[in-house]
């Protein structure tokens, strides 16, 4: 192999490191988004095409189910209301679709504070053909915020404009409920078209080594 193909292999194969530990930065950097009423958009309670956006990446909300029936749910200081609740007189938001503008891994899911939570009970989340793991609801009751690894189950990950479905299985009797805080997703790396033609590169070198 001559000097400047050696030369150009070296070059190459660094590009390709450097481009492939970007990516993986990039595929571990947590953006947290929060679920409460100082975020501008929720301020007015959780609506049909209501939306979040954390570094660049937005979340939006539809088909909110409310118990009064007003597509207005509840949003607090500490998350979304969500309950089992079909009390016309409440505000509680019992479920929600929701969809990503990236294609993003849910991480870690944020709840708020809890009450009356019986044992055994979970969120989950549905779409894309996939259905996650049973992510526990905290039993009992607590106001102290808590966060929790999300298990996505056979949703590999969130996909850009796909609908999921969030819901539970808290019952009415009892009027357990818990508040959504927020999600922690990171974006989904792309592969790299510098990775890609630098490996192409370095198959024309070797291929030219062979003859």
């Amino acid at each position: 192999m001559s000097i400047a193909s050696k030369y150009l292999v070296f070059s190459l194969s660094v590009v390709v490191v450097l481009f492939a530990s970007q990516g993986s930065r990039v595929a571990n950097a947590d953006n947290i988004f929060v679920f409460d009423n100082s975020v501008a958009s929720l301020t007015d309670g959780l609506s049909n095409g209501d939306s979040v956006t954390v570094d660049g990446i937005t979340i939006t909300f539809s088909n909110v189910v409310v118990s009064d029936g007003s597509g207005a749910g509840d949003v607090e200081a500490d998350g979304i209301l969500i309950s089992g609740s079909t009390n016309p007189s409440f505000s509680d938001v019992t479920s929600f679709d929701f969809s990503f503008d990236t294609d993003v891994f849910l991480n870690a899911y944020t709840i708020g504070l809890h009450e009356d939570v019986p044992a055994g009970r979970s969120l989950t989340v549905i779409g894309g053909g996939g259905v996650s793991g049973n992510n526990a609801i905290p039993v009992g009751t607590s106001f102290t915020e808590q966060t929790f690894a999300f298990d996505s189950g056979t949703i590999s990950f969130f996909e850009s404009g796909q609908v999921y479905s969030f819901s539970h299985d808290l019952p009415e009797a009892g009027d357990p409920l818990f508040n959504l805080k927020g999600f922690t997703v990171s974006a989904v790396p792309e592969p790299g078209a510098i990775s890609i033609l630098g490996f192409g590169c370095l198959a024309l070198v070797y291929r030219r080594r062979r003859r």
